[in-house]
């Protein structure tokens, strides 16, 4: 008898210990989205820069889902754009997803992961409602590297011409100096007029 109400209670706390388990799984399940509703989004890319799956989904700065997978297309669906990466978002902001939006890849931070911002458009890209989001491409950082060198050699050759030009002007207004102070002293000497004698 005595053994009976050991196993009694022992399953009683395994049977408590399982409700707490689920209570705190559903609790902060429904916190993260684990267990909430979500629904999938397709937008194309050409390039996704390291976007990799379980990347956040970001409205406006809010995160509203993750990235499910990336994965290239069978066909090319737009011109130089084969990469699909499909966004699972929670159901509860479906409603911020109405209308025109701009889908593209953000680095989070200066050395940080990638991650899908969606924003309001100002272009009328993505306004109807259609199997595939067209992405903006994320900037690639060689090709900033590249710009950055050409316009900081631009801006040498353009500071080089700046000083001959000042060079040149130096110059000029020197002899100009020397040839007003020369009419001065002549002026002054009254020596001015004696070449028309």
């Amino acid at each position: 008898m005595h053994d009976r109400i050991k196993e009694f209670i022992a399953g009683l706390f395994f049977v408590f210990g399982v409700v707490v388990f689920l209570i705190t799984f559903f609790i902060i399940g429904n916190d993260k989205g684990i267990t909430s509703l979500k629904f999938k989004k397709k937008v194309i890319f050409s390039d996704v820069g390291g976007l990799s799956i379980g990347a956040p989904v970001r409205i406006s700065g809010v995160n509203v889902g993750i990235v499910e997978s990336v994965d290239f297309t069978k066909d090319e669906i737009i011109k130089n754009k084969n990469i699909v990466v499909v966004l699972s978002i929670l159901s509860k902001y479906s409603p911020q997803l109405k209308g025109c939006l701009d889908y593209s890849i953000r680095t989070e931070g200066v050395l940080g992961g990638k991650l899908i911002e969606i924003k309001p458009s100002k272009s009328y890209q993505n306004c109807q409602e259609a199997e595939f989001a067209i992405g903006e491409d994320p900037l690639d950082i060689q090709d900033l590297t590249v710009s950055f060198d050409n316009t900081a050699k631009s801006l040498t050759s353009l500071s080089q011409k700046i000083e001959d030009y000042l060079k040149q002007l130096s110059k000029i207004s020197f002899t100009i100096k020397r040839t007003i102070d020369r009419l001065e002293k002549r002026i002054i000497e009254g020596t001015l007029f004696n070449i028309f004698k």
